[in-house]
């Protein structure tokens, strides 16, 4: 169980993939636009897709609203028209990263959606830099850079990214309140007058047509450019006279982050990312939390999303496990009347955990919820089989036969009802290993789990059995043979 890859839930194919797009900080509204329509006619040429619809202005990752950022829903054609490998959905992201990465004006990279909606914007895991002393936006983002450069060097990790940038241009505005007042020009009516021309103003409604039409005002797109544009912004007086911005203002460019977010009330960078194939988030989990202790000083982390309930479940198998095989061992005490014989049931299921951990392993699927309920299953399912042999060895035993000869004739009075149950069982699961369409990986992963158990318990169960039982028989009867006890009297003709 320890080489198997862990994870939470596996990546399903819903139909859709998204992408996120993003220009050189600055980059106007338009500009974005731009791109996004390239990057629709790039992805609608692709096979396997069947329509596309960009939102421009929107950064999925970050759920902020910034004009050099856009995103794309991607429909994918229908399962039944998707059969083949070349256009599986895991063939159509990558084909999709590719053909995106020659994109000039920007940065594009596709993702599939989160495995429960709602929990994440994307697949992956979510991990949240924490900046506990408010430290520099520059040194925090060097800080999350640095970190992801270090994450990127371990061969488990696919890709790793962030949308955390210090490097929006920012123009600071100063007002000379003084000045204004010598001027006489309200200071009210200055920021009024760069909320018209630089941002919009609602002026009031009108009916056209049955319909109701809002009047805002704003500068052309020519006349909002740059900083010179803000100066020639004139403004009344209290003497009526047309006073420039320039004579009572100031501007200073700099550069600062584009959006703040917090996480429990504490800046955070989001870093994204996934691990490569074969492998599951539990690998990633490792490596970040490895990292992770060695952040500097007033930096720390936490996770979040669908990682943060990978964390909080699973730490719950071992105890499920553990309740699941004693409540079974209670119940076998209850059946056999015995303390010792149903301990050899409950090891016998160790060959169905080998077995399904073997076919998870072989199969590249990581331990995750449906393996986990799969394990639990097959404690009952494995739990099956025993109970068989174990009863009629049992009751052969209590006929007078050795306990070597007991286990014999338990297993080759039961050999055949085990391998019809469980062969049919096992058929049964074939249609969901094969499964596709929606849903399919939740499916495969649960039935391989159980088929492997299944199989390894009806070949290895058959032999490993009567030897526990034997084994477990003999115990018993020398410790009531100790006692002065005896389990089986011999019978008297």
């Amino acid at each position: 169980m320890r080489e198997t890859p862990t994870g939470f839930l596996p990546d399903e194919d819903m139909g859709a993939i998204l992408s996120q797009m993003d220009t050189p900080e600055g980059t106007s509204w338009d500009k974005t636009r731009d791109m996004g329509l390239k990057a629709e006619a790039i992805m609608r040429d692709l096979p396997g897709i069947r329509s596309s619809m960009v939102v421009v202005g929107m950064n999925l990752i970050n759920n902020a609203v910034q004009n050099n950022a856009a995103f794309m829903f991607v429909m994918l054609d229908d399962y039944d028209q998707r059969t083949t490998k070349e256009l599986s959905l895991q063939n159509v992201l990558l084909q999709s990263n590719l053909r995106l990465s020659t994109l000039i004006e920007g940065t594009a990279q596709s993702f599939t959606p989160p495995a429960i909606i709602g929990l994440g914007s994307v697949g992956g895991f979510e991990y949240q830099l924490l900046d506990y002393e408010g430290r520099p936006f520059r040194e925090f983002e060097q800080v999350g850079y640095s970190l992801i450069g270090q994450a990127m060097g371990d061969q488990r990790m696919a890709r790793l990214f962030t949308f955390f940038n210090t490097s929006t241009p920012v123009n600071n505005i100063t007002v000379d309140r003084d000045k204004a007042q010598t001027l006489g020009v309200p200071v009210a009516d200055i920021f009024s007058a760069m909320q018209s021309y630089l941002g919009s103003y609602y002026v009031n409604d009108f009916n056209l047509q049955g319909r109701t039409w809002q009047v805002n005002i704003m500068a052309d797109a020519d006349k909002r450019r740059n900083i010179d544009d803000v100066y020639n912004i004139h403004v009344k007086s209290g003497t009526g006279a047309m006073v420039p911005l320039s004579s009572v203002i100031s501007a200073k460019t700099t550069t600062g982050p584009h959006n703040i977010t917090r996480y429990n009330n504490t800046r955070t960078i989001k870093i994204q990312g996934d691990v490569k194939p074969g492998l599951g988030t539990g690998e990633a989990i490792a490596v970040m939390e490895d990292l992770s202790a060695r952040l500097p000083s007033g930096y720390g982390f936490e996770w979040t999303g669908g990682t943060l309930q990978e964390k909080e479940s699973s730490g719950q198998t071992v105890y499920l496990f553990a309740l699941s095989l004693l409540f079974a061992y209670l119940f076998l005490v209850a059946l056999y009347e015995s303390w010792t014989i149903p301990i050899g049931v409950i090891l016998s299921i160790s060959a169905a955990l080998y077995g399904a951990m073997l076919a998870v392993k072989i199969s590249g699927q990581s331990i995750g919820i449906y393996v986990q309920i799969g394990l639990v299953t097959l404690i009952a399912l494995a739990s099956k089989n025993a109970i068989l042999i174990v009863e009629f060895a049992k009751d052969a035993r209590e006929a007078g036969l050795s306990i070597r000869e007991a286990a014999a004739e338990g297993a080759r009075l039961r050999f055949r009802a085990v391998m019809m149950t469980s062969i049919a069982f096992l058929a049964g699961l074939l249609p969901l290993i094969v499964a596709t369409g929606p849903g399919a990986m939740s499916r495969q992963n649960v039935s391989v789990c159980v088929f492997g158990g299944m199989l390894s318990a009806s070949i290895l169960g058959i032999v490993v059995i009567p030897l526990v039982y034997a084994m477990f028989q003999k115990m018993r009867e020398r410790f009531h043979k100790l006692r002065g006890e005896t389990l089986y009297p011999k019978k008297t003709a």
